[in-house]
């Protein structure tokens, strides 16, 4: 399995630093996903803007090869994973480079494959369904479709689930990215579109355990640094 990193964007609201650079315990967040990928994964690819990730982590961790692809301008995460295509010949897992997760991803693999599904992405079940206005959530619909920072109006018809920067696809997601159109609202390709691109019977979620944390405030850096 091959490991993507999507790391080209800036923290706007600390500083405008490479989010994925920003220090957590003594570490950049970059080295927490990577320690994480390293049971999973052959080789890794950071998707980064400019070059200073790679500056900071070089060509290899504990003898894992990195390679460098350039999103030279931001125009959604979809089209930053886009960047990669060249590169991928084989299962991959997707983590988005501004979060920190503790926990362990080796069953979500074997599960994948086992499902012969071609994409799956990982949630965490909530009991206060605000926290799903930070980051994407499920319909009740079937087929389920997936909301990208929904608004008050529409938790009713979430489920009590929150979507993690966390999946494993195959490499037929970039056909489906390429399917993508541009995002209304956003003027990006966004994922969460992507996402709904998939056929249904094609998708699976995967519920995950452990602590994860979307860095966007010095307030989640504290929450970060109080469990680590």
């Amino acid at each position: 399995m091959l490991g993507i990193i999507v790391a080209a964007g800036k923290a706007v609201r600390l500083e405008n630093k490479c989010k994925s650079l920003i220090r957590v315990g003594g570490k950049p967040i970059i080295e927490y996903i990577i320690q994480n990928m390293l049971p999973l994964v052959n080789k890794i690819i950071i998707i980064q803007h400019g070059n200073e990730i790679e500056k900071a982590i070089g060509n290899d961790y504990l003898n894992i090869p990195i390679i460098y692809v350039q999103q030279k301008r931001r125009k959604g995460i979809a089209h930053a994973i886009y960047q990669c295509k060249r590169e991928v010949e084989e299962d991959m897992i997707i983590i988005l480079g501004d979060i920190i997760y503790n926990g362990d991803l080796i069953d979500m693999k074997e599960n994948f494959k086992e499902s012969k599904a071609e994409f799956c992405f990982g949630v965490q079940r909530i009991k206060d369904k605000n926290l799903i206005k930070k980051s994407y959530g499920i319909t009740n619909d079937i087929p389920m479709k997936v909301i990208e920072k929904p608004l008050d109006s529409d938790l009713k018809n979430i489920k009590d689930y929150l979507g993690l920067g966390i999946y494993m696809a195959t490499p037929k997601l970039f056909d489906y990215i390429k399917q993508t159109k541009i995002n209304e609202r956003t003027k990006e390709i966004e994922f969460t579109d992507t996402i709904n691109v998939i056929p249904s019977e094609k998708c699976a979620m995967r519920i995950l355990d452990g602590f994860y944390v979307n860095i966007n405030t010095k307030e989640d850096l504290k929450s970060c640094e109080e469990f680590i």
